[in-house]
């Protein structure tokens, strides 16, 4: 089952409120779309069933964007309304979360895109080819199988 991007925001949101952390429009973003890219690594199945867009400053998802984008560069300080038709996120969904809030969770936004915007990754691949054009769930598969498995051999 999958969820929406606002959903998978809105437990990353959860998270930044029970460490009393503070995040951005565009750390949700990453998060997200990094959480996104370990599902399609160690689940075989995205975690959201929106297009994930080549923009300017990354990787973004046009309705998570939208939903924020009256904070600016402000802190998100509400959960996102969501359609409660979408699922929930499972007991593995929620570890992938958990991993990438752990592991990442701590970056600033200025971090999180300069890891995303790094060569040879989805975005900078599809931004190179042809820019604000929907990034291949392959391509993001592909990328995020490849860390999980540099990790293994470090």
């Amino acid at each position: 089952m999958t969820t929406s991007a606002k959903n998978i925001a809105n437990e990353f949101i959860k998270k930044s409120k029970e460490e009393h952390r503070e995040l951005t429009n565009m750390q949700l973003q990453k998060l997200v779309y990094i959480a996104n890219g370990f599902s399609l690594a160690l689940l075989g199945k995205p975690l959201y069933y929106e297009d994930t867009f080549a923009w300017t400053y990354g990787p973004l998802i046009k309705p998570l964007y939208k939903s924020l984008m009256n904070y600016g560069s402000g802190y998100v300080t509400d959960y996102i309304s969501t359609n409660p038709l979408d699922d929930s996120v499972d007991e593995l969904e929620e570890d992938v979360i958990n991993y990438v809030w752990t592991k990442y969770g701590g970056l600033t936004a200025f971090q999180l895109s300069r890891m995303t915007h790094q060569a040879n990754t989805p975005w900078s691949i599809t931004w190179d080819r042809q820019n604000f054009d929907i990034i291949d769930r392959q391509l993001i598969e592909d990328y995020y199988r490849g860390l999980v498995c540099n990790s293994l051999h470090n």
